[in-house]
């Protein structure tokens, strides 16, 4: 009809005008080149690739507009073994970070606001500053003499004084601090960094017993991002790590940085993305290469296929800066897919040019035949598995819908590209009419195979009852593993789990006490306010509500007058110490004097005779010219009374503690918890680990049993994943009614529409069983491979359906044929292309490689092997 005139008419044309046709593909190919590099950027925002009209992403948007200071924040967690060091190196890098002004809108450091230095004992218990105050006056003597003479010799005096009298029956607790500091010696001989905890010495607390570093920091920062870079915030994320390797080398030994936090979990996030879908372009190049090889059995064609592939990639990719202007984390994968899918459209044509070439058809003549007979079938595979793609636009997901539009319309650049390079190429460099060499007999004769692949081509022919049952009872075991299929709505989980923001997060996930993710409530005021609060923290899966009342200490009168009494006990601590240098003799005979009186010491505690020995074998390891064991002496005197100074500073800041009222809280934390226009932040933190699905699922539904108008991280990733599923839902269901009705439109044969869906279902049936087994949950990332599959797997079956209609071998199986020749190397090689994104960093594109390459297997099965069968036993029927 008229499509085949037309086809017939272009062919010739290009064919004709080869070397124009391949001059302008050339520049305009140059010039998308061009555009794209100029105008496509990337987005890593996940939460912006679903629609802003679902109501839990108005709720989110509402909250960003009121409490702007909690979006798009660097959390910078500093740990350590002991709480001095941890505080010391955040403070440091606090006050380096104030500076960089011109990288950072806010750096919010609590301990650092006067409100926690000067008035934060009256966030304890009355009973603990009782506690505090005993401890403060048993170690009075003690904090006054170091404060007269911080230095080794100091110390080692004070020591010595204190077992002479603990000798004499004074009750002083010697122990917490002779271990600290035999544990000083012992690393200062295994060359690790140590600091004695004062904090722990004056507060009474546990000292560390392991290298872990268990005590935190937080400093969260709001980063100026550069509006229109793909990565954003790599200046502020840069300065960051580079003052904390200065520090880190100086003045923070021991301490430990990590960045964590939306800003930096994006950023890494994009780069393993952007790693990933690199490393998957080049290896399916690679591979696909490889197939077409072996499947086309001719470099020529394989050359014409690729420079087909590459050209109609470049115009794809600048379609994508025309229509969408930026790549999302899903849509980044269109080059891939693009690679495995555009070039089926190439492998078929080149199939049957050559099968034509080989019958001894004239050049162009096998061009025509080849455009004709596979060019309708090209136009319904690039359709439906457009189709498969544009199924997506209608659905809230809008980061899968942008994929789809851009591979959708992928799909018909490609074939314009096949059907207008390859003739114009072949035009120019035919291949010999006697075929592609070698390999010419194995696609036009299946007699010149092996043994095994002429029972292969004829099994479905020569069994098809066996086989159609086979396969039908794997798909019935595969529907009963589908009700252990699962949704995993941890976002985390899709990230390189080896990146140090996923790590981290997960480290502070764990812990109850600081729980990143927790339910966010935005009340109208006080009263409203109050009233959730209430009801909140009576749900057994919440841990503990907070709000700006909070920082109102309760029994204020009590606590200040506990804190009076310290600071007359205590008397007055200098506000600003620096250790005395006594110089390296003066060190060194204050080591020897110690160690003798802890020789000398009737006291049986096994820590003495441990810590005498330790500074004995230090003694020794001395050079007898005292200066040359100068080094060593420092690093013991830094090792015992670095955190001191310190903790002097912060103990005689928090014995200034004034009353604390609504509004002497400072503007900096008081505009996180009530905004501009009077709106309150509720923060509800939940009891259990919110990486577990099921417990975010309980704690999420609890809240909304309160209130409907929560947000905040659990609520996002239960109702995103809810969304993305009714998305997939609909998707799946567009697709499959689509595809049905162009195949009934397109097909002669109305009861050919269901035969070439009844091996995709049962295809789709076999690939969701299989990633039960295989351990592969749907998520964010993978969930558009289904009905992908369904417009990707119907192409195989219009090809075999084609083939037997139009052009029924005579005497061959249709397995012997260049159509299923063309089924099989075009999936090897949408396998070979696609099946690389399954080793991405990125597990979530690792998860989408995985799950489309078991999808296109059993399609690829199901078309070589059920269609057959099934074809073969209806024209058994039609027979009888």
């Amino acid at each position: 009809g008229m499509i085949k005139t037309a086809l017939e008419r272009w062919t010739e044309l290009v064919r004709r005008a080869g070397l124009w046709v391949l001059l302008a593909v050339v520049a305009l190919a140059a010039l998308a080149l061009n555009y794209t590099a100029d105008n496509l950027g990337m987005n890593a925002s996940t939460k912006e690739m679903l629609s802003p009209e679902l109501p839990w992403r108005q709720l989110d948007l509402e909250y960003e507009r009121h409490f702007p200071h909690h979006l798009d924040n660097i959390v910078a967690v500093v740990e350590a073994v002991t709480p001095d060091q941890a505080l010391d190196a955040a403070g440091l890098l606090h006050q380096r970070l104030r500076e960089e002004q011109a990288l950072f809108v806010s750096v919010y450091y609590p301990p650092a606001l006067p409100l926690f230095r000067e008035s934060g004992l009256l966030f304890s218990e009355v009973e603990t500053l009782q506690d505090l105050s005993d401890q403060l006056a048993a170690m009075q003597p003690f904090i006054a003499g170091l404060a007269r003479d911080p230095s080794l010799r100091g110390l080692f005096d004070l020591l010595s004084a204190a077992m002479e009298a603990v000798e004499d029956g004074a009750d002083i607790e010697l122990e917490p601090v002779l271990a600290q500091l035999e544990a000083a010696a012992a690393a200062l001989q295994a060359n690790r960094p140590f600091r004695v905890s004062w904090q722990t010495l004056m507060t009474g607390g546990a000292a560390p017993t392991t290298a872990d570093p268990a005590q935190r920091q937080f400093i969260l920062l709001r980063p100026r991002l550069e509006q229109g870079a793909p990565l954003p915030a790599t200046a502020a994320i840069e300065k960051i790590r580079s003052i904390w390797e200065e520090l880190r080398q100086t003045d923070a030994p021991g301490a430990t940085l990590s960045l964590t936090g939306a800003v930096v979990l994006a950023h890494e996030e994009l780069l393993s993305v952007m790693r990933g879908a690199r490393q998957a372009l080049f290896l399916a190049l690679a591979l696909v290469t490889i197939i077409m090889l072996a499947g086309l059995g001719s470099v020529r064609l394989v050359l014409a296929a690729l420079f087909c592939l590459l050209t109609g990639l470049i115009f794809t990719a600048a379609f994508a800066a025309l229509a969408v202007g930026e790549l999302n984390l899903i849509s980044v994968a269109f080059a891939v897919l693009y690679l495995g899918l555009g070039v089926d459209f190439a492998i078929h044509y080149c199939l049957r040019y050559r099968e034509g070439r080989a019958a001894g058809e004239d050049n162009g003549t096998a061009l025509r035949n080849a455009s004709v007979k596979v060019g309708g079938a090209l136009f319904l595979c690039a359709a439906s598995t457009a189709t498969g793609f544009f199924a997506f636009i209608p659905t809230a997901y809008i980061g899968v819908a942008e994929l789809g539009l851009i591979s959708g319309v992928g799909m018909f650049i490609s074939l314009a590209v096949t059907l207008t390079v390859l003739p114009a190429l072949l035009g120019l460099f035919p291949l010999r009419a006697e075929g592609g060499g070698p390999a010419r007999a194995a696609g036009a004769s299946a007699g010149a195979a092996s043994r095994v692949a002429a029972v292969l081509v004829r099994l479905p022919t020569a069994h098809p009852g066996k086989i159609i049952g086979g396969l039908f009872v794997l798909a019935a075991c595969s529907a009963a593993l589908l009700t252990q299929a699962r949704f995993d709505h941890n976002t985390l989980n899709l990230q390189d789990q080896d990146n140090e923001s996923v790590a981290t997060f997960r480290r502070l996930l764990a812990d109850p006490e600081v729980a990143p993710w927790t339910g966010v409530f935005i009340a109208a005021d006080g009263s409203e306010a109050d009233r959730h609060r209430e009801a909140f923290a009576g749900l057994e899966e919440v841990e503990r509500v907070l709000w700006l009342p909070d920082f109102i200490p309760a029994r204020q009168d009590e606590k200040l007058a506990v804190i009076d009494e310290m600071a007359l006990l205590l008397g007055d601590l200098p506000e600003a110490m620096k250790l005395t240098d006594i110089g390296v003799a003066e060190r060194a005979a204050a080591l020897t004097r110690f160690r003798e009186a802890l020789g000398r010491s009737r006291l049986t505690d096994p820590v003495i005779r441990g810590l005498h020995d330790k500074l004995a074998r230090l003694e020794q390891s001395l050079p007898a010219v005292p200066e040359g064991g100068a080094q060593t002496l420092a690093r013991l005197e830094h090792s015992l009374l670095a955190s001191l100074p310190g903790r002097l500073q912060a103990l005689q800041a928090s014995l200034q503690a004034r009353p604390i009222a609504p509004e002497s809280l400072p503007e900096s934390l008081k505009r996180r918890w009530l905004s501009a226009e009077g709106r309150y932040r509720l923060e509800i933190y939940p009891k259990a680990d919110m990486q577990d699905n099921q417990a975010l699922r309980a704690f999420v539904q609890a809240l909304q049993s309160v209130s409907g108008r929560v947000i905040g991280s659990p609520v996002i990733n239960l109702e995103a994943s809810d969304a993305v599923a009714a998305a997939f839902g609909q998707a799946f269901l567009g697709a499959f009614v689509v595809i049905m009705l162009m195949l009934l439109l397109l097909f002669r044969r109305k009861r050919d529409a269901p035969l070439a869906l009844l091996p995709l279902l049962t295809a789709a049936l076999l690939t969701g069983g299989a990633s039960v087994l295989a351990g592969i949950p749907l998520n964010f990332a993978n969930v558009i491979a289904l009905p992908l599959l369904l417009g990707m797997g119907v192409d195989s079956a219009i090809h075999i359906i084609h083939r037997h209609r139009v052009e029924s071998p005579a005497g061959r199986p249709l397995l012997a044929t260049s159509a299923a020749r063309g089924v099989l190397v075009s999936s090897l090689t949408t396998m070979g292309g696609i099946g690389n994104l399954a080793f991405s960093p990125h597990d979530g594109t690792a998860s989408l490689g995985a799950l489309l390459t078991i999808g296109i297997g059993a399609t690829m099965v199901c078309a070589l092997l059920l269609l057959p069968a099934l074809l073969t036993l209806l024209e058994k029927h039609d027979r009888a």
